[in-house]
C-alpha cells in the first residue's frame, strides 16, 4: 500500500507486480547429477542423499575452520528451545563430540568432553506454552556426556533485590521486596503490546541462557576463561531479527554481535552456526534425519496462530517468508549482509553499554526516541529537567523504548532482572577509565597555554589552553595544606634550604621537603566554557547596588535566560546519584555534600554545600518567610552531620549564601572557621545563613525589595549587562569552542 490516503481510488503501482517465480533448468540433482531432486535451495535442486552431505559438510566446514583439531574444551554449551534450529544444530554438534577416524589413519579426536544443554522454560509467562524438558531429553538420550540445565524465566529476578542499588535507587521501579513471580507478571502484563512482549522474552531468555552457562563453566575452568556457546539461530530468523531490530531502534549495536556468527558477552564466545542455513534446510534436514521419537517440537509464542500485523517480528517474518518464496536469495543475501555490519560507535574498549541488554547503547535515549518519533500535539508536553536519573540514562534506545510502551504506561513500575546492577557497576568502572584516560591525552596534548590567575598569598594558579579537538579547558593549581603528622619527621622536610633574609632573630629560607606527598592538587575544567574561563581568570572587581528594579530588568532575565545545562550537574547532585560526590546527608528537601575544593583530610578547610531539590529556588531573592523552615533544618542537618562524622559543632564553621552564586540552584557553603584565606565568605558575596533566618523572621520578604551590594568580576556576563559600554573580547561558547 502507498504511503498516502488509503481509502484513495489511486492504486499502488507497486500491489500488481506479479510474484517471481523461479524454474529450474535441469530436473537432476545438482552434485550427484544422475538422481532425481526433491528439494530446491535457493537455485540449486538436491536428491535426499547429496542434501543430507551438503547439509552437514557445511556445518563441518564452518566447524573445522573455527576449532582447531587439538583443542578439546571442557565443555560445549548451547541454548535449546526444542525447536527445528537448536534440534539440527545439537545433531550436528554431537558429531563433534566422539572421536572417529579421519584421512589415513588419524583418529580426530573429540572437541568437547561434554555437551551442556541450557533450556528456558517459558511456560509460566507464555500462554499455552509447555514445558519440553521430556522432550529435550529424548532429543539427547543416545549422546555421551550429555547434561541439561533447566532454567526458568522468573530466575531473571532471584538477584533482584541486588539489583536495586545505588546504581538504580532513584528509578521508578518495584520496591526490592518484589516477588519474582510478581515481578515476571509486571514485565509481561497483557496490555503491552505483542512486539513488547516477544522483545522481553527474547532479552530475557539470551540472558538466562548466557549466565547459566557461565555460572557451570566457573566451577570447571574458573571465571577468566571463555568456553564456546552455541545458538541456533538460522538464516531465515536472524533475518527476520536484523530487519526486526531495525525497526526497534536496535541498529546501533546491531554489529556488535547480536546478528555475528561470532562475539563476546558476559564472558562467553558466542558462536551462531547457521547463519547461513536457511530454516527451509533445517527442516528438510531433520525430516530426513532426525529419528522419529525426537523430533523438533514448536512451543507457542506470543504470537502464534496471530495475524501478521500482530506484532513487528510477525509481520517481519510474513514479509521475509513471502520475498523468500518467490526471490529465493533474499534470505541468504540479507543474512550475508548482516554478518558484514561493523560497529560504528565508540571505540570497542570505551564503549557505552546498555544495563539491561548488554550491548552498545546510544547516549540519552529519551532524547533520540523525542527526535524521531510520532507524536500528537495535543500528547506533547513541554520538557522539564527531572531532579530524579532517567531511565534513558542507563538503557539503549531499543530497551528505553520497550519499558515504556507508549500504549499500557509512560514509566517503569516494575523491577529490573537481576543483572542489571551489575551492568551498571561494570558500566560505571568503564566510564571511569574513559575519563582518566581522556585527560591524561588532554594534559598531553594541550596548546595556547595561557597563565590566566597567580595568587601568590593563597598559593593558587589557573592556566588556560586549547585540546587537539579546539575545545576549551581550564586547569587550577592549589598548593596543598601541611599535613600535621609530616612534622613528626622534622629532619626530613628540609633537606635542603637556602638562607634568602636574615635580620635579627628572624631567619627567611626557601626549602623542599622529601618527600612530598600531595603537594599540589589540580582541578581540571574540560570541555569548559567562557563561564568557567572568566570565573577563574583574574580581572578587575566592581561593586554594584542591586535594587529590586535592576534585578527585575536585568538581573532576572538573565538568570532565567541561562540554559538548563548549566545546572546539569546539579540535577544529578541533588538526585543523590552523582558517581564521584561524597555524600552526607540524603533528604527529601536537599542533600550537603563535600565541595570538591576540599581534600575531605584537613578539617581546617573543611568545606560542604547544601542544596536543595528545589531547581526553582534560585537564588537569595527567591526567599520568603515560607523558607524559614527549610533554612532551620538545613541548619540542623549541618550540626547532625559535624557531630556525627568529625565531632565538630555549629560554632565551627560558617554558614553562607553567595549573591550573585557561582550557579542559579540555591544553596549554602559551610566553611571552616579556621579557613582564613577562603575569599568566598568576603563583604560583597557572602550572606551569614542566621542573619538571613533572622531577617526574614521580621520581614517575610525583604530580600524581594531590599537593595543589596555585590562585587563582580569584569569577565562576569552580569557585569556586561549592568555596564553596558564595556568593550567586547574574545569568547568560547558553552562547548567550548573559540569564538570571535
Amino acid at each position: 500500500m502507498s504511503c498516502g490516503n488509503p481509502q484513495s481510488d489511486v492504486k499502488d503501482p507497486g500491489a500488481e507486480t506479479p510474484e517471481r517465480r523461479t524454474k529450474p533448468k535441469n530436473k537432476i540433482c545438482l552434485k550427484c547429477k544422475t538422481e532425481a531432486p526433491v528439494i530446491q535451495v535457493r537455485h540449486a535442486l538436491y536428491c535426499r542423499n547429496c542434501f543430507i552431505f551438503t547439509t552437514s559438510g557445511k556445518f563441518l566446514k564452518w566447524f573445522l575452520a573455527t576449532f582447531k583439531t587439538t583443542d578439546i574444551y571442557p565443555a560445549f554449551y548451547i541454548g535449546v528451545s526444542g525447536g527445528p534450529s537448536s534440534r539440527y544444530l545439537l545433531h550436528v554438534l554431537q558429531t563433534q563430540l566422539t572421536p572417529r577416524k579421519g584421512k589415513g589413519n588419524f583418529i580426530r579426536p573429540g572437541a568437547a568432553e561434554k555437551l551442556v544443554v541450557i533450556y528456558v522454560n517459558h511456560a509460566n509467562v507464555v500462554p499455552g506454552a509447555q514445558n519440553l524438558r521430556k522432550d529435550i531429553e529424548n532429543m539427547i538420550k543416545g549422546y555421551p556426556n550429555a547434561e541439561i540445565i533447566e532454567v526458568d524465566v522468573d530466575s531473571a529476578w532471584k538477584d533482584s533485590q541486588s539489583s536495586i542499588s545505588a546504581q538504580l535507587s532513584g528509578l521508578p521501579g518495584q520496591p526490592p521486596s518484589g516477588t519474582t513471580s510478581s515481578s515476571t507478571a509486571d514485565l509481561f502484563d497483557s496490555t503491552l503490546a505483542t512486539s513488547s512482549l516477544e522483545s522481553h522474552l527474547s532479552l530475557l531468555t539470551h540472558h538466562l541462557i548466557l549466565r547459566e552457562a557461565r555460572k557451570h563453566a566457573d566451577g570447571l575452568v574458573g571465571k577468566d576463561k571463555e568456553l564456546p556457546l552455541f545458538l541456533a539461530t538460522s538464516a531465515t530468523r536472524v533475518t527476520i531479527k536484523l530487519l526486526s531490530s531495525m525497526s526497534r531502534g536496535r541498529g546501533w549495536s546491531l554489529g556488535s554481535g547480536e546478528v555475528q556468527p561470532e562475539s563476546s558477552q558476559f564472558g562467553m564466545r558466542i558462536y551462531q552456526p547457521l547463519l547461513n542455513t536457511s530454516s527451509k534446510e533445517i527442516a528438510y534436514f531433520n525430516k530426513y534425519v532426525v529419528p522419529d521419537d525426537s523430533k523438533p517440537v514448536v512451543n507457542r509464542t506470543f504470537s502464534t496462530f496471530a495475524p501478521p500485523k500482530s506484532s513487528i517480528d510477525r509481520l517481519t517474518e510474513e514479509l521475509v517468508v513471502s520475498l523468500e518464496r518467490g526471490f529465493p536469495s533474499t534470505v541468504s543475501t540479507v543474512a550475508k549482509t548482516g554478518n558484514k555490519i561493523s560497529f560504528a560507535g565508540e571505540a570497542k574498549e570505551g564503549e557505552r553499554l546498555c544495563t539491561l541488554c548488554g550491548w552498545p547503547a546510544r547516549a540519552k535515549a529519551n532524547d533520540w526516541k523525542n527526535g524521531i518519533a510520532i507524536t500528537k500535539l495535543d500528547d506533547k508536553v513541554e520538557s522539564t529537567e527531572s531532579d530524579q536519573p532517567s531511565l534513558a540514562d542507563i538503557l539503549c534506545y531499543g530497551c528505553y523504548t520497550n519499558l515504556t510502551d507508549s500504549r499500557a504506561r509512560s514509566e517503569v513500575n516494575y523491577a529490573l532482572p537481576g543483572w542489571t546492577n551489575e551492568y551498571a557497576e561494570s558500566q560505571k568502572l568503564t566510564e571511569e577509565s574513559m575519563h582518566k584516560d581522556t585527560i591524561k591525552e588532554l594534559l598531553r596534548g594541550l596548546k595556547d597555554i595561557k597563565v590566566i590567575n597567580n595568587d601568590p598569598l593563597i598559593k593558587k594558579a589557573a592556566i588556560s589552553g586549547l585540546s587537539s579537538k579546539n575545545e576549551l579547558a581550564v586547569i587550577i593549581f592549589e598548593k596543598s595544606a601541611f599535613n600535621e603528622s609530616n612534622f613528626n619527621q622534622f629532619d626530613h622536610l628540609i633537606d635542603n634550604h637556602v638562607m634568602i633574609q636574615q635580620n635579627d632573630i628572624y631567619h627567611v629560607l626557601t626549602s623542599s621537603s622529601t618527600p612530598t606527598p600531595n603537594d599540589q592538587k589540580v582541578t581540571v575544567i574540560y570541555p569548559a566554557t567562557q563561564k568557567h574561563l572568566d570565573k577563574h581568570s583574574k580581572s578587575e572587581v566592581s561593586l554594584f547596588r542591586e535594587t529590586p528594579e535592576v534585578f527585575n530588568t536585568i538581573v532576572k532575565p538573565y538568570i532565567d535566560g541561562l540554559p538548563l545545562k548549566e545546572t546539569k550537574w546539579i540535577s544529578s547532585l541533588v538526585s543523590g546519584e552523582a558517581e564521584n560526590e561524597t555524600y552526607y546527608y540524603k533528604g527529601n528537601s536537599f542533600v550537603i555534600a563535600a565541595d570538591y575544593k576540599w581534600d575531605k583530610q584537613d578539617l581546617n578547610t573543611l568545606y560542604l554545600q547544601v542544596v536543595v531539590k528545589d531547581l526553582s529556588l534560585k537564588c537569595l531573592r527567591d526567599l520568603r518567610s515560607s523558607h524559614i523552615l527549610l533554612l532551620k533544618s538545613m541548619r540542623e542537618e549541618v550540626g547532625n552531620v559535624l557531630k556525627t562524622n568529625w565531632d565538630l559543632d555549629l560554632s565551627q564553621v560558617k554558614l553562607a549564601v553567595h549573591y550573585q552564586p557561582t550557579y542559579y540552584v540555591f544553596h549554602v557553603h559551610v566553611v571552616s572557621v579556621n579557613y582564613t584565606s577562603f575569599p568566598g565568605l568576603n563583604v560583597g558575596q557572602a550572606h551569614l545563613l542566621d542573619d538571613i533566618i533572622e531577617m526574614l523572621s521580621f520581614s517575610g520578604d525583604i530580600f524581594e525589595k531590599m537593595t543589596l551590594t555585590y562585587h563582580l568580576s569584569k569577565l562576569h556576563a552580569l557585569y556586561k549587562l549592568l555596564k553596558p559600554d564595556t568593550a567586547s573580547v574574545n569568547t568560547h561558547d558553552d562547548s567550548g569552542k573559540l569564538q570571535n
